[in-house]
């Protein structure tokens, strides 16, 4: 047994956490399409980031301000289930762990994501085990947080039927988002379906979409007036798929009811990464190409530039309220995280950490968590 534990010692490979003199590792054009990084050393975000606490959580969500306070949501990663959730008061300096688990009326399961309105309340998506033609499955349901009860309670659920061909991991990988209107957005993917429910405060209305098919996960954002636009290409080996059926980039009309494709550049294709809107309206693709509050088009860059037949897993992490797009870039032998401003032209890689989430709070501060630690930016400092 001794020997054994030795040898296994010996086997494993420990990588240096190391920290930087300087604010960037790498400019952004370096990061984003020629970075070669054999991730010997780990180094973690540079200042002005300020590492503030140590966290057993693997992401934070998002931040509140409730009776004054500050409040900061966390969770362990969805894959590795049983989730937790832990809020810190940054006011009172202490953390609550969250019950996640329905022990009162065992109407679902656990809670597997969470987010907040603007107003503060705190909705969710939780998993109810269930039985379809005698096989097990998952189905997803919208719960809210009560703050007397200090508990999620079950708000709206689709049909069963909805779930035929679910499994666990389709529900603990569910988006959970909130537009201007106060509406609430459950989304998520079964096989290469993806499904869209909206739950209405104001009416109690809970609808759901027309389905959209895909071949990747949807990359899902929504606008200040509340239009939805999905993404579901899919790039590999230098090959782009798509679903012909579908629009690969499109945007739910709420008119119509039906998803429509929208208009892109001539020759320009979506290439697979998140999209997102900016403070001042503009759509961004990833990397790729951004669109304007006049609708026009620019392309930063395509397919075709990048070489060895592969294309950088670039994806678009947050946009802050200064303007500044965070990516991650997560693969085996090139790791890392940078910022880009498209108004200046600047940007840099600033640590070989992916962090699961990036947010932003009230006071204009970004917050993540890095190798269990919760890191802290002020977005009016200089960099």
């Amino acid at each position: 047994i001794t020997l054994v534990l030795i040898l296994s010692a010996l086997l494993i490979s420990y990588r240096p956490i190391i920290t930087s003199d300087g604010r960037c590792l790498f400019d952004f054009d370096t990061f984003a399409y020629r970075y070669r990084w054999f991730n010997d050393v780990d180094i973690l975000p540079l200042y002005p980031w300020e590492n503030r606490q140590f966290s057993r959580a693997s992401s934070i969500e998002f931040s509140r301000v409730i009776d004054n306070q500050q409040e900061l949501w966390f969770r362990t990663h969805p894959d590795f289930p049983p989730i937790e959730g832990r809020v810190f008061n940054r006011d009172t300096k202490t953390w609550h762990t969250l019950d996640l688990s329905d022990h009162t009326e065992r109407f679902f399961d656990s809670v597997v994501n969470f987010t907040a309105d603007k107003s503060g309340q705190v909705w969710g998506v939780a998993s109810r085990q269930i039985t379809i033609n005698g096989r097990t499955r998952h189905k997803a349901v919208l719960v809210r947080y009560d703050e007397e009860q200090d508990r999620f309670i079950v708000i709206a659920e689709p049909e069963d039927g909805d779930f035929e061909n679910s499994s666990r991991y389709s529900i603990s990988n569910a988006k959970i988002l909130t537009d201007s209107l106060e509406r609430v957005w459950m989304i998520f993917s079964i096989a290469s379906s993806h499904l869209f429910y909206v739950y209405d405060p104001k009416s109690q209305e809970f609808k759901k979409l027309p389905e959209h098919n895909g071949f990747s996960y949807p990359r899902v954002t929504i606008s200040d007036t509340g239009e939805v636009y999905i993404s579901t290409v899919l790039f590999d080996n230098a090959l782009l798929y798509q679903n012909p059926s579908q629009p690969a980039f499109a945007r739910y009309s709420a008119e119509t009811e039906q998803w429509v494709d929208v208009d892109l550049p001539e020759g320009f294709q979506p290439v697979e990464g998140n999209i997102g809107f900016d403070a001042r309206g503009r759509l961004h693709i990833g990397t790729s190409a951004w669109r304007g509050i006049d609708n026009r088009w620019h392309i930063t860059d395509n397919v075709a530039m990048f070489d060895e037949d592969t294309y950088p897993n670039i994806e678009l992490k947050f946009v802050s309220s200064d303007g500044r797009l965070w990516f991650t870039r997560r693969q085996i032998d090139m790791s890392g995280t940078g910022w880009y401003n498209p108004d200046t032209l600047e940007g840099c890689m600033f640590t070989t950490f992916t962090p699961l989430s990036i947010i932003e709070d009230h006071n204009q501060y970004l917050w993540m968590v890095v190798d269990g630690s919760i890191y802290r930016l002020n977005l009016n400092a200089p960099w």
